[in-house]
């Protein structure tokens, strides 16, 4: 089996463990800067307990500095509204239209790699979107459930920008 496959399967596993963990975190109503302060650091326990292992070196700290801040922020952002978003919005609605980041990931892509985008791509991107309307739909809950709902909607388009 291909390594890639492996490392695939992995991460599937392991972020569904991590969603699984945001959904505990909101229905708990944990402090949700405190949730985030606790995987970050279990992140960059692991991160660098695993880069010294690997012998590797730093060719460009520079370069390496600017990035690590760059994830930081977006790590930040994208956790943090992603938990307030389940607080105000059922997790059914959340994580299929969070799982959006991907399409921008691709359009990212096409701009700055000169990818292209086959037919079905393009099929499965305008479905993709489709289904954000379908499952933002919801009965009438009153002007306070309106409220949270718009709430979570904006959460939730902030973390498929800083996931992207």
């Amino acid at each position: 089996m291909a390594d890639w496959y492996i490392f695939s399967i992995a991460a599937l596993v392991l972020m569904g463990a991590q969603r699984f963990l945001y959904k505990v975190s909101a229905e708990r109503n944990c402090n949700t800067a405190w949730t985030t302060f606790s995987f970050m650091a279990v992140v960059t326990l692991l991160s660098g307990i695993l880069f010294i292992l690997s012998g590797e070196s730093v060719k460009d700290p520079n370069f390496l500095f600017i990035v690590a801040v760059a994830n930081s922020i977006s790590f930040v952002l994208a956790t943090m509204s992603h938990m307030e978003a389940l607080k105000r919005l059922p997790g059914s609605v959340v994580y299929p239209v969070i799982r959006l980041n991907a399409v921008l990931v691709v359009v990212f892509s096409v701009v700055f790699f000169n990818e292209r985008f086959s037919g079905f791509q393009i099929a499965g991107i305008v479905t993709a979107m489709a289904v954000v309307g379908l499952l933002t739909r919801g009965a009438d809950g009153g002007e306070r459930a309106a409220d949270r709902a718009r709430q979570g909607i904006i959460f939730v388009v902030i973390s498929v920008l800083a996931g992207a």
